[in-house]
């Protein structure tokens, strides 16, 4: 079997003996998923604390040394948390419309042929499931009916509780962007987590449509407010193109890096003696 190295939040895989430190841990196991926008087949693993999305990073001419083992593929896995509900909302999506609307047990809602793995998910289901689901508790267990009104509800938290952290923990990000910006910035980040079915309803629960969205993006108005004065060429010559609100989080970031860099050149440059000032000319 390749061994292979995988990087995840928490504390190291338990382990009594070298040979399970090696090989995997019952406690983590791996799973086959639906990936939430696409809906093509994604790599989880499932802990005692949540699901968590493996991503492969590769580069080239790489190598790993662990320990006193020498691993020749270079690659990696990284394993970030990610919120359970957003990979329910991809298999309900697969459920047949003729269980559409009807209350269900959660088992039977999780029943998908395409991904067998998802009956894992039953412990988290029970906790989120009531999260965006109508419940109806009976004597013999909860049934669920999928609530679109409940999931934009939900969907509007996790818009308000990824600005926060945006704002808290990578301000780089949110600097310089108006409210209306900031809120299409955490749009178009949740996008990489919900269907572009789930994700329109969404946009339309703001009031937004795909232009608008793409607008608020850009910096101009919605079309839902009042049309502004139109821009004077000089204006318009001010105006930048606006990026991706991912790709121009990169770009500020690197241009952070960069000035600090020559930041720190500049420092040691000031007290460096020139070249020529270790030499004396010839008489």
């Amino acid at each position: 079997m390749a061994t292979r190295v995988l990087i995840l939040k928490g504390a190291p895989l338990a382990a009594e003996t070298e040979a399970e430190a090696r090989g995997p841990s019952p406690a983590y196991k791996l799973l086959q998923l639906p990936n939430p926008s696409t809906g093509q087949q994604q790599q989880y693993i499932l802990t005692a604390s949540g699901l968590l999305e493996a991503n492969r990073v590769k580069h080239a001419a790489t190598s790993w040394l662990v320990g006193d083992f020498f691993i020749s593929d270079g690659s990696a896995f990284l394993a970030s948390p990610i919120n359970v509900v957003y990979v329910l909302l991809a298999l309900l999506r697969s459920t047949s419309n003729e269980a559409a609307g009807m209350f269900q047990e959660a088992e039977s809602l999780l029943c998908c042929e395409e991904w067998p793995a998802a009956q894992q998910l039953l412990g988290l289901a029970a906790q989120q499931l009531p999260c965006i689901c109508d419940v109806k508790a009976l004597e013999d267990g909860c049934y669920y009916r999928l609530n679109n009104d409940k999931v934009l509800a939900y969907l509007r938290v996790c818009v308000l509780q990824a600005l926060a952290a945006f704002q808290a923990h990578s301000p780089a990000s949110m600097a310089g962007l108006p409210p209306l910006q900031q809120q299409a910035y955490v749009l178009g980040y949740l996008r990489e987590y919900l269907s572009q079915a789930w994700h329109d309803k969404l946009l339309a629960s703001y009031g937004l449509d795909a232009r608008a969205f793409g607008d608020a993006a850009e910096g101009s108005l919605p079309a839902t407010r009042p049309a502004a004065q139109a821009a004077t060429p000089a204006d318009a010559e001010k105006k930048q193109k606006v990026v991706d609100p991912k790709e121009a989080a990169r770009k500020k970031a690197e241009e952070s890096r960069a000035a600090a860099s020559a930041a720190k050149m500049a420092k040691h440059a000031a007290g460096s003696k020139k070249i020529s000032a270790f030499f004396t000319a010839k008489k």
